[in-house]
């Protein structure tokens, strides 16, 4: 059975909004892929193109994924497409944008050197993001 098809059954079963389940659930998968490639590719001594992978896909998700579905919603229904924005995805937002404002101070300032502290605040930003 699809994931696609299992996420709105679970929510239903569960009671848990699909914001969540699209935060949890169907980011891990999406996500799985993404993280084996890049183990691969750090592994096999190429580092910056791992972490530019880490980058790049979820740009290029975000931008495909939200401006194709929005369009074809847009197309389908001849209306301007209305987003609901619950407690949490409106929490997990300004979470991932402090993230990804952290990191565009603190690598610079570290002279784009990843030092050990750096991945363990990236972990630590990532657990509190579930928590």
């Amino acid at each position: 059975m699809k994931l696609s098809v299992f996420c709105p059954h679970l929510a239903i079963c569960f009671h848990i909004k699909g914001a969540i389940l699209g935060l949890t659930v169907l980011s891990w998968a999406n996500s799985v892929g993404d993280l084996v490639s890049d183990l691969a590719m750090a592994k096999q001594g190429y580092p910056q193109m791992a972490v530019s992978a880490c980058i790049g896909g979820p740009c290029l998700n975000m931008l495909l994924g939200v401006g194709l579905a929005s369009s074809i919603s847009i197309l389908k229904s001849g209306q301007p497409l209305e987003l609901e924005l619950s407690g949490s995805l409106t929490i997990s937002s300004a979470a991932l944008m402090l993230v990804i404002c952290s990191h565009l101070v603190a690598v610079p300032l570290m002279n784009f050197k990843f030092e050990s502290g750096m991945d363990f605040t990236s972990l630590e930003y990532m657990l509190s993001l579930w928590l």
